[in-house]
């Protein structure tokens, strides 16, 4: 194992999934053990599958793809800027739909 741990991805601090609006909040702090290090938050949308007539298949389980759209990134070393931000976007993601059906 190297002895230095510098460029290492990052951890992994909260995660939240909205099945039904197809959304997912994830908020990382990069990198892992630098104390320089700053949260990052990333909001995805993963399109709904569709049948060959166009409509949403609502009956394959939510995963996020290599389709997901990031729809939001933000960066704060201030934890009370992350936690205004992660408040508007679980609003925000429990009411918005981004495409019909």
């Amino acid at each position: 194992m190297a002895a230095s741990l510098d460029g290492i991805g990052g951890s992994s601090v909260f995660t939240a999934t909205h099945e039904q609006r197809r959304f997912n909040i994830d908020i990382e702090f990069r990198p892992e053990f630098d104390p320089e290090g700053a949260f990052h938050l990333a909001v995805k949308y993963q399109p709904w599958p569709r049948s060959e007539r166009g409509r949403r298949r609502k009956d394959v389980p939510f995963a996020l793809g290599m389709d997901a759209e990031t729809v939001h990134e933000f960066e704060t070393r201030s934890y009370a800027a992350l936690i205004a931000e992660l408040e508007h976007w679980i609003a925000r993601c429990t009411v918005w739909t981004r495409e019909g059906d």
